[in-house]
């Protein structure tokens, strides 16, 4: 996920020390749900006992907010409205 942050948002990392290099929290959450979301939308079993929204932990509200987007909407600067994520 790193190397996509490096290659899709340059500008975005900031040297912090001698061999390491700082990205916002944000950033790589929105990159690690733009690669998830496609596998949990395919049903793709993530674990012998995990398989299907109700299974996963993080899936809540917040995410399911966000089923109408695809992958390519989310996007670094995008904006969205309540009517959008209500769909």
């Amino acid at each position: 996920m790193l190397c996509r942050i490096a290659d899709g948002a340059a500008g975005h990392g900031r040297e912090a020390g001698e061999g390491f290099v700082g990205v916002p929290l944000g950033l790589a959450g929105l990159y690690w749900i733009r690669l998830f979301k496609p596998l949990l939308a395919a049903d793709l079993r993530q674990s012998p006992t995990n398989r299907g929204l109700g299974a996963i932990g993080f899936v809540g509200a917040g995410y399911r907010a966000l089923g109408a987007l695809s992958p390519p909407d989310m996007r670094i600067g995008a904006a969205f409205e309540r009517s959008i994520l209500d769909r």
